[in-house]
């Protein structure tokens, strides 16, 4: 039996693409959460997010250059140049300001700014820990009942960016025995 992964958003509504907006230089996009959950009779488990470049490209430059440059504000070292797609995987503590990374602490207990060699792949995938919901670390239960969540953002530096439309994918990998 095959499985089907189902992300919502907070109204329950199926999502297949978030928008966070125009954001500014210094500025960080709104914040969308997101639930996962599947149609299989039994968890799905070894759950991990990770960004790709945009399958289907219509942003402002190309797909691995948008991918580049969001790693690149990851991997930043000044407040300045910092900046990049973050997930806050704390839903269990009602997703509190503390678990967004920052340039100092990138991976606050619970949270995730991606960067070279962290979410920027499926082999360097995060895995989802129990503070999103998930039953144990990487596992969505079965049911129709979302109970697995993250919020995710994307924070532009204030300096050292380039204009215009950033596209990327995020990728879910996961393993489901029928």
């Amino acid at each position: 039996m095959s499985v089907s992964i189902t992300f919502k958003d907070t109204n329950q509504v199926e999502i297949t693409s978030i928008v966070h907006g125009s954001i500014s230089e210094g500025q960080e996009g709104t914040v969308q959460t997101v639930f996962i959950t599947h149609n299989g009779e039994n968890p799905i488990t070894g759950c991990k997010v990770f960004i790709t470049g945009k399958a289907a490209y219509t942003g402002s430059a190309t797909a691995d250059a948008d991918k580049a440059e969001l790693l690149a504000w990851g991997d930043a070292s000044t407040v300045a140049t910092f900046g990049g797609v973050q997930f806050n995987f704390d839903a269990v503590g009602s997703f509190p300001s503390s678990a967004w990374g920052t340039v100092t602490d990138k991976s606050p207990t619970n949270g995730v700014t991606v960067r070279t060699g962290v979410g920027d792949s499926v082999d360097n995938g995060i895995i989802i820990p129990t503070a999103t919901g998930a039953s144990s670390i990487g596992e969505v239960a079965n049911g129709t009942s979302p109970n697995v969540r993250f919020q995710i953002r994307i924070k532009i530096p204030s300096s050292g960016t380039s204009s215009g439309t950033k596209e990327f994918d995020i990728g879910l990998q996961f393993i489901y025995i029928s």
